[in-house]
């Protein structure tokens, strides 16, 4: 070693100059990706004591161990070996360790010492290595992962399904994609105990890897999955992060989730997702057709920033509204649906034509989860009896009390057999009853009775009464009217209306 060779950590001079070793590690990714270098330095020296130093024996060489121990009780001092006045390596290093050896006099005159630096350069003011063909790389990254993870959400894939008024639609296939970033950073020290941040280090390298990469999502000739060649921000939606950081560990990890739809000439809006089932029942001569599904909204999300004061994230359309768009566009098909599930299974005794009346319908919002449920059921009653606005259930009777014989009865005192029953020759005359019940809109305004009863088609009732009785003029000599009465419950908005007709011929 060169006598010129002079050796300093902070204030501590060492002497005698220790002998000094260099590992240089470059820190890769198995693709050759690189984060810097990392130099591992040791100093393998004695302390020793000299002139009059020596009378002081095992406590004067423990002195000199424990002053050494004191100059190394803090990182980031200045390491210097220098030539004279040029340094030949010079920087601030973390300390990793140190021992220390009695050797053969046992501590009388001297003992050994091995000291482990780490540091980012050989050289102050080099701050980044270079290695590969000289490129710079970030500075004080010690590891970094990053990963994609897709697949179908649900196992749904496209299909078709063309409904009964020609209108095909398109349900696209949706992919859960889930990313990684996972980055660690080292401490290094760029003056007297002045560090860097490595939490702080690991977030700002880690942006930029953040975000959506549709060339790994697409993974043609792998996954291959139909639609654009590349997806765009139209196709990505319910972008969320979850964010860990170990400040004490230098690390943050960060997972986002994407959901990912083709975007198209779909007949769908693809920032949605919609599940539903049909059921149909039979009973009696009516058949019933259930469909309820509940539609899930999408969020648009995206993020601005560049890790300071300004970040932020933007949502151009909530979940809720992308639920309620959705809804607007199939609530209208929802008859087709169910016409069309209908239509596949019905057969000689399902024959009867499905109605277009909704007998009942739910509709459940839930604007936090941005989901909207639907209920609706159809069936096969008559709806053409009666005719008028908003008429939401029609229900029709007719009611014939046939002619019967009269009879006399005689009560005989004491008879065990019972009374005596006698025909007399006649019989009674008929009544036909006609009952009819029409659930419409309660009115809006009851100032007067006309506006109160304005929801109601009191004229097509009349008119649907006045076909039973003008057949019952036709066919029978003496037709009267024995009793009539109407309800109106004008808060549920239900009306009743039942007449009595009796009828009998007037010759023998």
């Amino acid at each position: 070693m060169s006598a010129g060779l002079a050796f300093s950590y902070g204030s501590y001079n060492f002497r005698p100059r220790p002998l000094m070793s260099i590992k240089s590690q470059p820190l890769k990714t198995p693709d050759g990706t690189g984060y810097g270098v990392v130099h591992n330095i040791s100093l393998n020296g004695s302390v020793l004591l000299t002139g009059t130093q020596i009378t002081s024996g095992i406590l004067g060489v423990s002195n000199k161990i424990e002053t050494l121990k004191d100059a190394l009780d803090q990182d980031g001092r200045l390491l210097v070996v220098s030539c004279g006045d040029v340094p030949v390596v010079s920087g601030y290093p973390t300390m990793d360790g140190y021992s220390f050896d009695t050797v053969s006099d046992n501590m009388t005159r001297r003992a050994t010492y091995s000291i482990e630096f780490t540091m980012p350069t050989t050289l102050l003011g080099s701050g980044n290595d270079n290695f590969n063909n000289g490129n710079s790389f970030p500075p004080f990254i010690e590891s970094a992962t990053e990963s994609w993870d897709v697949e179908f959400a649900d196992e749904r894939t496209s299909f078709d399904w063309t409904l009964p008024d020609g209108t095909a639609e398109k349900f696209g296939y949706k992919l859960a994609v889930t990313h990684n970033v996972d980055v660690k950073a080292r401490i290094a020290y760029t003056g007297d105990a002045v560090s860097n941040v490595p939490w702080k280090d690991a977030r700002d390298y880690a942006i930029d890897r953040l975000g959506f990469d549709s060339e790994v999502v697409t993974l043609t000739g792998i996954l291959g999955v139909p639609g654009t060649a590349y997806f765009s921000t139209r196709d990505v939606f319910n972008h969320y992060r979850q964010v860990s950081t170990n400040k004490s560990d230098g690390s943050i990890k960060v997972v986002e989730t994407f959901v990912v739809t083709p975007e198209g000439a779909d007949s769908l809006p693809n920032n949605a997702m919609e599940t539903f089932d049909i059921g149909l029942n039979q009973s009696d001569g009516l058949t019933t057709v259930n469909i309820n599904g509940n539609i899930e909204g999408l969020a648009t999300i995206s993020y601005t920033g560049d890790g300071g004061s300004q970040d932020g994230y933007n949502v151009s359309a909530s979940k809720f509204s992308a639920a309620s768009g959705y809804y607007n566009i199939i609530k209208d098909r929802l008859y087709d649906r169910a016409k069309g599930a209908y239509a596949a299974v019905s057969g000689a005794c399902w024959n009867r034509p499905l109605s277009a009346t909704i007998r009942q319908r739910a509709v459940g919002i839930n604007p936090i989860e941005g989901t909207i449920s639907y209920d609706y059921t159809f069936d096969t009653a008559t709806t053409g009896c009666i005719t008028g606005t908003c008429i939401i259930s029609q229900s029709v009777t007719i009611d014939d009390q046939l002619d019967n014989e009269v009879i006399a009865e005689q009560v005989i005192l004491g008879r065990a057999a019972g009374p005596i029953i006698q025909d007399i020759g006649t019989i009674t005359a008929r009544v036909r009853t006609v009952n009819v019940e029409l659930v419409t809109l309660p009115p809006t305004d009851c100032s007067t009775v006309a506006n109160m009863y304005a929801p109601v088609p009191t004229g097509a009732v009349d008119d649907f009464i006045a076909i039973i009785s003008g057949d019952l003029w036709l066919s029978y000599g003496q037709v009267f009217v024995v009793g009539q009465n109407q309800t109106w419950d004008l808060t549920a908005g239900r009306y009743t209306k039942s007449k009595s007709f009796k009828y009998t011929n007037c010759s023998s």
